[in-house]
């Protein structure tokens, strides 16, 4: 589906002062658009904020555009699509490390995948960093990421990156899938390292080896 939803703010020297405003009096709040763990309350934060500064109901395209022109280089900009061009690097965020060792998922404590927010407002687990010379600016979601930053453009920067980085996304839900098919988590080390078989345990045979050997060594000093 190629449904592009264009923002009707116009980007303009009254938005640019919007801007100047809220780098002044926010910025503590611009600072955590970049941060995975902060982004989430951040960006419905930023878009609380928008809603002060209009009189009508803001749509998705409208804080898309908004946020992504907030930490841009606007003050040189004076139309949309040059803010769009800002960005010079796409990565996904990877939800599973070192799979062959250490059968870890990085997500929270229950070993379940990241979920965030794109700037947007929607929910979502496949989630991008949109970069500037090496720096992360936003956390976004794929489908925004083709709707207002490569448009359907073939030739943009970003594209073939895009695609590339994209696929990895199918890649890791078939380790998170296989992880989770033949493992039980364990609640010490956070991995999931238990085999199915042995559903009983709560701990891996490495976590269960060390925390006895812990409790060995207390009960040797407390005999001394």
């Amino acid at each position: 589906m190629k449904t592009i939803n264009y923002t009707k703010i116009l980007f303009n020297d009254k938005l640019k002062d919007m801007y100047d405003e809220i780098h002044k009096n926010h910025i503590n709040i611009i600072d955590k658009l970049s941060h995975l763990n902060l982004a989430k309350v951040a960006n419905k934060q930023m878009r609380d904020i928008f809603d002060g500064y209009f009189d009508y109901k803001l749509e998705k395209c409208d804080y898309f555009a908004l946020i992504t022109g907030l930490v841009s280089d606007y003050e040189y900009y004076d139309k949309w699509d040059e803010v769009m061009n800002f960005f010079d690097d796409i990565k996904i965020e990877q939800q599973i490390c070192d799979y062959e060792e250490d059968n870890n998922i990085q997500g929270d404590a229950s070993g379940n995948i990241i979920n965030s927010n794109c700037i947007c407002s929607k929910q979502i687990t496949k989630i991008f960093k949109l970069y500037r010379y090496g720096e992360v600016k936003l956390i976004i979601g794929s489908s925004c990421f083709k709707k207002h930053i490569i448009k359907f453009n073939y030739s943009h920067k970003l594209y073939k990156k895009y695609l590339k980085e994209d696929k990895k996304y199918t890649e890791y839900n078939k380790k998170i899938k296989e992880l989770k098919d033949n493992f039980i988590f364990c609640n010490s080390c956070k991995k999931y390292k238990i085999p199915k078989n042995e559903s009983w345990k709560s701990k891996c045979s490495k976590c269960f080896a060390k925390s006895n050997s812990i409790n060995n060594k207390v009960c040797l000093i407390e005999l001394f």
